[in-house]
């Protein structure tokens, strides 16, 4: 039994991998456009980042890798890299984020996490939650209590003392750049950024307040528009509930060991469309990716770009697609704690029973019954389960094949075995001597096609199959 079921995974994989490589070979015959996703370094319209690809590629001689399957890949890369987590539309769960502490906690490594209003969060909530429970083991009970820094997705930043078109689109002219790696760069265009927030827990109670002072800050003139369908359509005002009248800030940068880590509050800074504008209007948006990931990349002493396309929501007529999802499933397989384990079983359990049986020669008897080739079904589906070792559905069908006989024979019904033979011990006097045999047989057989008893051994088969053969005979039926 344990055989059959490895088959049948075995089969169901291998359609699975099947349909999911011809979706993507189809896909890419038929001209379907390759990296669907916003803001994927694939994507070479507007919102795509085709052109940052082409700046660390071309530009600046960096190598760029794309990330198809899961953050826990990053076990497998043995080479120090810099994470590039861009706008993500799908969230990450822990053990994503233990495989990427261990890799910035063993590797010379950068991490870039730019988001407005995606998935981001879920990724820094983990982490967040990881370095909390080290301080709680740790110790020690505190009045205000740091709980992390996100991205606000709540509310729009607008700045009324420096934009582009509309408040929406704030120019960031004023920089913090503690590590100088900003110095010739003056002005940068962002396109509904959202914020940093700082979450604190005051004496039990969260809340949330802006990131007081980072990379990239807004003019004094800001504030944070929490109605966001007005500040789509560009009708905008603050109010008094709303955060305002301060610098807020789009950016932050941290150095912690080998380790140097970025967070940017708008994805459109990197974009096609806004890369184009930029060059255009005179802003410094170019420059910018080049002198963040010189500064990631410790200027050249890093040279591997992984951007993790994998939380990106690519369109299912993207030829990634398909291959991005069969991506996940080997890797879910092949790096999750409670799947990984079994896998040498399943392996073995599937060869083992996709290989040859050896079985003795017996010589052919041209006797009447040899000469008979028509067989019924019934008998024809038991001696199958019977050459696959499938005892129990072998056993289940002998089961259901007597109750029928019992139903033609003495017109009694019940839903199993046992059922039927304590009606018939009722009606049937004459069986008292042999009831013994009837209620075991009954709950041998009614145990095994439920699943509570398991056959195993051929010899165990048989003397269920002689047990069988005195009932049938005592029934006489």
């Amino acid at each position: 039994m344990i055989l059959s079921k490895s088959k049948t995974v075995l089969k169901t994989l291998a359609y699975l991998a099947l349909i999911l490589s011809l979706y993507s070979l189809s896909a890419s015959f038929l001209g379907a456009e390759t990296g669907t996703a916003p803001y994927s370094i694939l994507n070479n319209s507007e919102n795509g980042l085709s052109r940052v690809r082409n700046i660390l590629e071309k530009e600046m001689n960096l190598e760029t890798k794309v990330l198809a399957s899961t953050l826990k890949s990053l076990s497998r890369i043995n080479s120090s890299a810099v994470i590039v987590i861009m706008a993500p539309s799908l969230p990450y769960d822990y053990e994503e984020v233990i495989a990427l502490l261990e890799f910035i906690a063993t590797q010379k490594a950068g991490v870039l996490i730019v988001d407005d209003f995606g998935k981001a969060n879920t990724l820094l909530r983990n982490i967040w939650l990881l370095f909390s429970l080290q301080s709680f083991l740790g110790g020690g009970e505190e009045e205000v209590v740091f709980k992390g820094i996100y991205f606000n997705t709540s509310a729009v930043t607008a700045d009324a003392g420096s934009f582009w078109k509309n408040p929406t689109n704030p120019v960031i002219t004023n920089f913090m750049d503690s590590y100088g790696f900003l110095h010739d760069i003056h002005k940068i265009l962002t396109i509904f950024p959202s914020s940093l927030s700082i979450n604190l827990e005051i004496n039990g109670t969260d809340i949330f307040v802006p990131l007081p002072a980072g990379l990239l800050q807004t003019t004094s003139y800001s504030w944070l528009e929490t109605n966001v369908s007005d500040a789509l359509k560009g009708k905008l005002s603050p109010d008094p509930w709303e955060w305002g009248g301060l610098p807020f800030s789009l950016g932050l940068a941290i150095e912690m060991g080998n380790t140097r880590v970025a967070f940017i509050c708008d994805p459109d800074i990197f974009s096609n469309k806004v890369l184009d504008i930029s060059k255009r209007e005179g802003f410094d948006n170019e420059k910018f990716v080049r002198n963040l990931f010189d500064w990631l990349t410790r200027s050249g002493e890093i040279n591997l770009i992984i951007f993790d396309e994998a939380h990106m929501a690519h369109l299912p007529t993207d030829p990634l697609y398909g291959l991005m999802l069969w991506l996940k499933v080997l890797s879910e397989a092949s790096s999750s704690w409670f799947v990984a384990p079994v896998l040498p079983l399943l392996i073995f359990s599937i060869i083992t029973g996709y290989l040859p049986k050896e079985r003795p020669t017996s010589s052919v008897l041209l006797s009447k019954v040899e000469r008979v080739t028509e067989e019924s079904p019934f008998r024809r589906r038991l001696k199958w389960y019977k050459r696959s070792r499938d005892y129990k559905n072998a056993l289940s069908i002998l089961s259901r094949h007597l109750l029928l006989e019992i139903r033609r024979k003495y017109g009694t019904w019940g839903e199993d075995l046992r059922s039927v033979i304590d009606r018939l011990l009722i009606v049937r006097y004459d069986l008292a001597k042999d009831e013994a045999t009837l209620r075991r047989f009954a709950e041998i057989m009614d145990s095994i096609v439920s699943g509570k008893r398991k056959i195993k051994k051929a010899r165990d088969f048989a003397e269920i199959i002689n047990l069988y053969r005195q009932v049938v005979k005592i029934l006489e039926v």
